[in-house]
C-alpha cells in the first residue's frame, strides 16, 4: 500500500473515531441527570407561563376595556360586511388628497410668484 493510500485510510479512520466519540459525548450529555432536571424545570416553567397568560387573557376579556375592544372589533367587522368601512376609507382618502393638492397648489403659486417678481 502506498503512503498516500495509508494516509487516506488513516484520515478516514480518524474521522470515524471522531464521529463515534462525538456520538458517545452527545449520548452521555443527553442522559445526564442535570440535563433532565433542567428540562423538567423548563417544561414546568413554560406550563406555568401558559397558565398565567391564559388567566390574564380571560380576566382582560371580562374587563371593561376588554369588552370595549371586543365591541370595537365587532363594529369594524359589521362595517366591513356592510362595505361601510370601505366607503369611510374612500371618503377620508379623498379629503386627504384634496388637502394635499390644495397645499401643493398654494406652494406652486407661491413659488411662481417668487420667480416672476424677483427682488
Amino acid at each position: 500500500m502506498s503512503e498516500q493510500s495509508a494516509d487516506s485510510e488513516s484520515l478516514k479512520d480518524e474521522f470515524r473515531l471522531l464521529g463515534n466519540t462525538l456520538h458517545r459525548i452527545i449520548n452521555l450529555a443527553w442522559e445526564n441527570p442535570e440535563r433532565k432536571k433542567i428540562e423538567a424545570e423548563l417544561m414546568e416553567g413554560l406550563s406555568g407561563l401558559g397558565d398565567s397568560i391564559s388567566k390574564s387573557i380571560q380576566e382582560f376579556s371580562q374587563s371593561e376595556a376588554g369588552r370595549q375592544i371586543k365591541d370595537e372589533f365587532e363594529n369594524i367587522e359589521r362595517k366591513i360586511k356592510n362595505n361601510e368601512l370601505q366607503d369611510e376609507v374612500r371618503s377620508e382618502a379623498i379629503l386627504v388628497l384634496r388637502k394635499i393638492n390644495s397645499e401643493l397648489e398654494k406652494a406652486l403659486e407661491s413659488w411662481k410668484s417668487g420667480k416672476e417678481n424677483p427682488e
